[in-house]
Order: structure tokens, then C-alpha cells, then sequence
């Protein structure tokens, strides 16, 4: 994703749409002093955060990821914006430190989906909110088989989508109230 760092900069979907407006109106239900954003790209996600946390780390693991964010938060005078390369699935935060966590786009790419969000119920505060959005899958299993080779073949760093059910079972797995 770092050659594409500059496009994800200038691009309508990643820079706001329903699904940003969709995180940023369960974001407002509260005020956090550190919030995380797994899988930023150009930092859009963490940016819209900054209004509801004292502190928001824009994360990614390609550096040209995250200087795009860096440069685009300067731009913007976020001050209260940090950037960090960090892989979703080992978590960098003592157990229980972050009163928020996000990942928009992103967790369909995550290597280790299920120690990803392991980690990410590790990290979050007891009630802190993880705020997910992201493509899913048909229940199908032969359509999803079908979703995920279409999406493999258009994008080399995809790793799965998993269907709704899948979502709702491993985030309940973990202790997650959806």
C-alpha cells in the first residue's frame, strides 16, 4: 500500500463517505483521551476522531502510509494527531490503556484477523467502544469463496472478508457487546 499513499490522499472513499459519517456518529456518543485507529492509510479516520479525543494515533504498517498522514494532519494544524507504524494483530499498549479504538477499510487485510481484534479487546479499556467498518462477505460459502478470490485477484494485500455472522461470533467470542 505505500506506492499508493499519495492516491489514498486524494480519494473520495477514503477521505469521507456514509461509512466515515456512520464511525464518526458513534465516535460522538462519547469523549476519550486516547483513541487508535488500526490500518489508517492517509490518516482520514483518525483525523475525524480528533474532535472526540484528547489524543488520536493515526497506525499503519506502511511507512508511506503514514507519512502521508503526518504530512495531511500538519496540513490540516491537528496537533493532537500521532502516527505510528504498529501491525493490527501486536498491539504496542498495556492491556486496558486506550479508551477507543477504530479501523475503517482495513481489518480485511489484517495477516491474523482473529489476534488482531484479540489484541485490540486486550488494549480497550473495560466498556470502551471498538469501532468497526469494514466489507463483508455473503453467507454463502460458495459466494464468499467466490468474493474473496475476485478480491485476491484485484488486490494482493487482501486477506478475507469474513460474512456478518463470522464478525458477530468472533467479536462476541472475544467479550465484545455488539
Amino acid at each position: 500500500f505505500g506506492r499508493q499513499a499519495a492516491s489514498y490522499a486524494g480519494s473520495d472513499i477514503h477521505s469521507g463517505d456514509a461509512s466515515l459519517d456512520a464511525l464518526v456518529e458513534y465516535a460522538a456518543l462519547g469523549r476519550y483521551s486516547v483513541a487508535v485507529d488500526l490500518g489508517s492509510g492517509a490518516g482520514f479516520t483518525a483525523f475525524a476522531l480528533a474532535d472526540y479525543a484528547t489524543r488520536v494515533l493515526a497506525t499503519d504498517i506502511a511507512p508511506q502510509m503514514v507519512a502521508e498522514a503526518g504530512r495531511l494532519a500538519t496540513a490540516r494544524g491537528l496537533t493532537g494527531v500521532g502516527l505510528a507504524l504498529v501491525e493490527a494483530e501486536s498491539l504496542p499498549f498495556a492491556a486496558g490503556s486506550l479508551d477507543l479504538v477504530s479501523s475503517r477499510w482495513a481489518a480485511h487485510h489484517f495477516h491474523g484477523l482473529p489476534a488482531a481484534v484479540g489484541e485490540i479487546r486486550r488494549v480497550l479499556r473495560s466498556g470502551a467502544p471498538f469501532i468497526l467498518v469494514d466489507t463483508v462477505a455473503p453467507e454463502s460459502e460458495r459466494e464468499a469463496t467466490w468474493m474473496n478470490r475476485v478480491e485476491r485477484l484485484r488486490d494482493a494485500s487482501h486477506q478475507r472478508n469474513l460474512t456478518a455472522s463470522e464478525w458477530r461470533q468472533l467479536l462476541e467470542g472475544l467479550g465484545f457487546v455488539i
